[in-house]
């Protein structure tokens, strides 16, 4: 059984807009966030939200997933539609068990989302990070306005119609990555 935490908004001294507002327990449950504005960090896996892995770690990541090393056991599915986000995280732990794992040349098993799909949302802060199995991000708008846009981990990912203000990057770890008809932002595969 999945679960879903409603946090309030006094529970820890970062901006009122960036702390986690939302956070997603586990992947085992089909979950819809429809037209809403969630002020304030969907948190992935659990609380408090890591920070966005760098570009490095995301591609030390990805073959990781391709020999077996890191195994993302994906059961439900996120839908996030039509909605407007401050931000996008995954929980600090789960970050730092991938890498702990890579550290000591370990295999890990992940449970995650099996599909995240984000379309006809805004997310409005850059430093954003989605980790599932296979994440679609479609008809997505970015409108930060400094930094890049974060990064996205999966087995395999769908980047269309999405935009930025800005030629900002996502990096995504993911192969095979597929992208079109993106506008102002630069995904960068990794």
């Amino acid at each position: 059984m999945s679960e879903l935490l409603a946090l309030g908004t006094s529970h820890k001294t970062a901006p009122l807009a960036l702390r986690e507002k939302l956070a997603l327990l586990d992947g085992g449950a089909e979950a819809l966030i429809d037209a809403t504005d969630l002020v304030g960090a969907l948190c992935l896996y659990g609380l408090p939200a890591g920070d966005v892995p760098s570009p490095d770690f995301l591609k030390t990541t990805r073959p990781a997933i391709a020999d077996g090393r890191l195994t993302l056991r994906g059961q439900g599915s996120l839908h996030v539609r039509d909605a407007r986000v401050t931000r996008l995280a995954v929980a600090a732990k789960v970050i730092d068990q991938i890498t702990a794992a890579q550290q000591a040349g370990a295999k890990i098993g992940i449970d995650v989302v099996r599909a995240l799909h984000v379309a006809d949302t805004e997310v409005v802060v850059n430093g954003n990070f989605a980790f599932a199995r296979d994440a679609t991000l479609h008809s997505t708008d970015f409108a930060g306005v400094a930094g890049d846009v974060g990064g996205v981990l999966a087995e395999t990912a769908i980047v269309t119609a999405t935009r930025a203000p800005n030629d900002f990057r996502l990096f995504v770890a993911a192969s095979p990555v597929a992208t079109a008809a993106n506008v102002r932002i630069n995904v960068v595969p990794v």
